[in-house]
Formats: C-alpha cells, structure tokens, sequence
C-alpha cells in the first residue's frame, strides 16, 4: 500500500504554500524470525580424523543437532562460530568434529538472525604416529598430547572406518599386551586397519601408529 503525504502552508500575510508530495510505501509486517536458541550438549562418543577433516563416520547419537528457522523471510543462511568444534550445514544439521564450545547463527534474507551455542565433550581425534616400536611409537604419542589405543578402541575405531582408512594399510600398534617376552619385550595386540585382522607383534618390532586424543 502506498500512501501520498503533503502539507499546506498558511502564512500571515495570506500566502498559501502547498509542499510538494511524498509517497510512502507501507509494507506489511514481516513475522519474527523464529530459531530454539537452548544451548545444548553434544555429548556422543565418535572418533573423528582431524588429518582426513571431509572423511566422516556414520555419526552415532548425539553427535548431530538439526535446528531449522522458520518465520522472518527465508531462504536462511547457517553458520558455525568455530567449525573445528561444531560444523552446520545449509539444511541447519549440525555435527561435532571437536571438544569445546561453538555458537551456531541462523541469518534470513532480510539479516535477522538468531543463535544458539553448542557444546561438544565426546569427540577424540586420531593423529597419526607414523612407524616404529612400540617404544618410539609411544614416545611419539605422548610428544602430541595422546595414547596409543587399546586394542578394543582400534576394534571402535576400524568399524567406523573400515577399508576407507587414511593413514596406511597396515599394522597399528595398540597399548594392549598380549602376553610378556622374555628380557621386557613383551607381546602387544596389532590390528590391520584397513582389512581388521587382528595380530601379535613383539615390542621391539616396527609397526604403524596411531595415537588417540
């Protein structure tokens, strides 16, 4: 709806002034934009490789949050304050890809936006160690804040991933002794990561590493 404004001007003297005309356009009231800004916990144990970031698992529970905008004027726009922690995708499906805090922002096309942050505690990263002893490998881990894995955790891990593993085929030492050598070089559990064949190997022999964190 378009509405004309104008004014007259009565002088004194009798000079009449008519000022000239300005339309104004009144448009309708655009609804709120509407978007749950509860923080939340994602809170689900995943095991996610910071090195292979665009090679994800089938994400377990509560590992993922969809929150969609409605109201205001769509289309909607998402965003995540720290994609290292949270990541959200066009659709407002958010996923974990690391510990800590993200806030998640939900923009319409006139620029309302709305948030809500997210917390993620159950993320642990897979850094790759390279090869070595068992010894080395370890040493290896601890210089990059981690563990060597129990040989359960490789089990977790390879079901996740299976033969798309990243980092190898081969070996992977796991923290898991298989029974005690003769002179301290024990026995540890390897596993294939890419086939899932699970092995013996002696300490002192080389294998790949991959360390959990």
């Amino acid at each position: 709806q378009t509405v004309a404004i104008s004014y007259v001007v009565n002088r004194v003297n009798g000079l009449v002034q008519v000022s000239g005309t300005l339309a104004l356009q009144i448009l309708a009231a655009q609804p709120e934009l509407v978007l749950d800004t509860s923080p939340v916990t994602l809170g689900g144990k995943v095991y996610l490789l910071p090195g292979s970031p665009d090679l994800l698992p089938n994400f377990p529970a509560d590992t993922t949050l969809l929150r969609q905008a409605s109201g205001g004027q769509a289309p909607y726009q998402y965003a995540s304050s720290d994609p290292l922690v949270a990541k959200v995708d066009s659709n407002g499906l958010t996923s974990v890809r690391g510990k800590g805090t993200a806030i998640i922002t939900a923009t319409d096309a006139l620029g309302a936006s709305k948030q809500y942050t997210v917390t993620v505690t159950g993320v642990i990263h897979c850094i790759g160690l390279g090869s070595g002893s068992f010894s080395q490998i370890s040493k290896n881990a601890g210089n990059n804040g981690a563990r060597i894995p129990t040989i359960h955790e490789l089990v977790d891990i390879h079901a996740l991933y299976g033969n798309r593993w990243p980092m190898g085929k081969g070996n992977y030492w796991s923290s898991t002794v298989s029974s005690a050598g003769i002179g301290g070089w024990n026995w540890y559990y390897v596993k294939n990561m890419v086939t899932g064949g699970n092995f013996k190997l002696k300490s002192h022999n080389s294998s790949l590493g991959v360390g959990i964190r």
